[in-house]
């Protein structure tokens, strides 16, 4: 059917075709397709490459922004939080005192209101202190000692009220020697009748730690007079502390 040269050149196309493994090994060896074959892999090579250095600069990326993430975090904190912040849960007991022993009295004008207690108002100021005490709670110091002062107001009759501002400085001492310095801000009221043999006070307020340590909080100052003796003084203390 077929002239010679043209069965030879079927022959040869059928013998390269698919039509077998002889076929196909006779394929891989004609260097076309080698050359074929060798790009194909170069560009497999440069496409697995070029993913890896997508996939190193999503990690890059990744742990950039855990970074941020965590900076981010430790900012919303605040000052404190990151230098291991506790809760602060304390109570002082001051030693029974007399005030004409341990306090230093002298007229006084507020300069500033306190409280209630308008710019102009007479008070008698009772500078206090030091008083010691002990401390049992959640802090660590064992001892303190407390400084401060009373803006007593003077009523119309010429005698104080039971009325205070107080501003004092308590220092903590724990069982290491290391002290803790902390300022109060309060208001003192009186409880109940208020007489010569007998009187109750209770000082509610604020507390900030200074120094080493950073630290706020509320706190209340408990106190009792009998005749001329406080035998009760108590300070409690809630916040947090850190330092």
């Amino acid at each position: 059917m077929f002239a010679p040269a043209a069965r030879s050149r079927i022959s040869v196309w059928r013998s390269a075709g698919a039509g077998g493994e002889r076929g196909r090994g006779r394929e891989r060896e004609h260097p076309p397709f080698q050359e074929a074959r060798a790009a194909h892999h170069e560009r497999a090579v440069r496409l697995v490459a070029a993913c890896l250095q997508c996939y190193k600069a999503l990690v890059g990326r990744f742990l950039a922004s855990l970074v941020v993430l965590a900076a981010v975090a430790a900012a919303a904190a605040g000052p404190g939080q990151g230098r291991g912040s506790s809760a602060l849960s304390a109570t002082v007991t001051l030693k029974p005192f007399n005030p004409q022993q341990v306090c230093k009295f002298s007229p006084f004008r507020l300069k500033k209101a306190i409280g209630p207690m308008p710019v102009g108002t007479k008070t008698l100021v009772a500078q206090c202190g030091p008083v010691h005490g002990t401390v049992i709670g959640s802090s660590k110091a064992v001892d303190a000692a407390y400084n401060w002062n009373w803006y007593l107001q003077i009523g119309p009759n010429g005698k104080t009220t039971g009325l205070a501002g107080e501003y004092g400085a308590l220092t903590l001492v724990e069982s290491g020697g290391t002290t803790v310095q902390v300022l109060t801000t309060g208001l003192q009221a009186p409880v109940g009748p208020q007489t010569s043999t007998h009187a109750k006070g209770l000082t509610t307020g604020t507390w900030r730690a200074t120094g080493a340590h950073t630290g706020s909080g509320t706190y209340t100052f408990t106190t009792e007079r009998t005749g001329s003796t406080f035998t009760v003084a108590r300070l409690q203390l809630k916040g947090s502390i850190s330092g």
